[in-house]
């Protein structure tokens, strides 16, 4: 079995934790856009980004 570098476990596990935070950040965006036709497009935005971000 090939061995990975430690110093590419490292990263990958930063980018796992940014991703998660980043998914966490969006939810909290989308939950506070209030549910009316004016910000019906911003909400589309956030979703968006956050169903990628998934």
């Amino acid at each position: 079995m090939r061995q990975v570098p430690f110093e590419v476990l490292m990263h990958a596990e930063n980018a796992l934790s940014e991703s998660e935070g980043a998914y966490e950040v969006l939810s909290m965006w989308l939950d506070s856009i209030p549910e009316s036709e004016e910000f019906h497009g911003e909400a589309c935005k956030v979703s968006g980004n956050h169903v990628a971000a998934a």
